[in-house]
């Protein structure tokens, strides 16, 4: 049995400036945040098995991705964020018996160099719930709208770690768990306008005694300017990784 599934979902948008979201950090570059992805120690890693969803027309992007030989490229076509997001749990939901964990992942998250490590100690030390890599700023303002407000802090070999109730669904998980919460986790995508209602939904877990766990400092971010994970210059991250 392979240790970790990973769904990376991508699509061709965003590629120049001019087609940025408004809420887009001005240095965002996919061609590097995917190459973070590739220098996390996830690619070419034995028991780690990488699954690409790309999701309408591929273009100059999905040509890059694909020169790395050792994943697997799956081309769909919902060009939707919700319908994508279920095709993921579709496939994850056939390939469960293979593996441990899953991790859905997304383009638009950076990544430092140790995130495999300190991903597995948070998947092993916190089994059965679930895991998130990046931090959000706004976790720590107050009248946050948080309806949990955790004092524990917890720690792993190499990492502290605080409970947290959104993670804009870049989260990983044990295969036991996804398959709970599968049947919940597509309503709330399916309730959603144009993406998942995912801090609705951890919200729910909470009630049954599960919980989203992440890192401090976080070992990635979402490049959107009011989720950045705090401590950690990112745009000389993102500056520093050649392609």
């Amino acid at each position: 049995m392979n240790k970790l599934l990973i769904i990376y979902r991508s699509y061709g948008g965003e590629l120049a400036p001019a087609e940025f979201k408004p809420q887009r950090v001005p240095y965002f570059n996919k061609f590097k945040t995917f190459k973070s992805f590739i220098d996390a120690g996830f690619y070419n890693n034995p028991g780690v098995d990488i699954k690409i969803i790309w999701d309408g027309p591929e273009n100059s992007f999905s040509e890059y991705i694909k020169t790395y030989k050792n994943l697997e490229f799956i081309p769909v076509n919902y060009r939707s964020n919700k319908g994508s997001l279920n095709y993921c749990f579709e496939l994850t939901d056939k390939l469960s018996r293979n593996y441990k964990y899953v991790f859905f992942m997304e383009e638009d998250h950076l990544y430092l160099p140790n995130s495999h490590q300190v991903l597995v100690e948070g998947l092993e030390m916190f089994y059965p719930h679930f895991i998130a890599l990046a931090d959000h700023q706004h976790r720590y303002w107050s009248n946050n709208g948080d309806i949990i407000k955790p004092d524990d802090v917890y720690i792993t070999k190499s990492r502290h770690w605080r409970i947290a109730e959104s993670s804009v669904f870049s989260i990983a998980m044990p295969i036991e768990t996804f398959q709970k919460f599968k049947n919940d986790m597509i309503k709330f995508n399916n309730d959603g306008e144009n993406a998942m209602h995912e801090r609705a939904f951890f919200r729910f877990i909470i009630h049954k005694n599960y919980r989203l766990l992440t890192p401090i400092p976080g070992l990635s971010t979402h490049l959107v300017t009011l989720d950045l994970s705090p401590c950690v210059d990112w745009e000389q991250v993102m500056n520093s990784i050649t392609i």
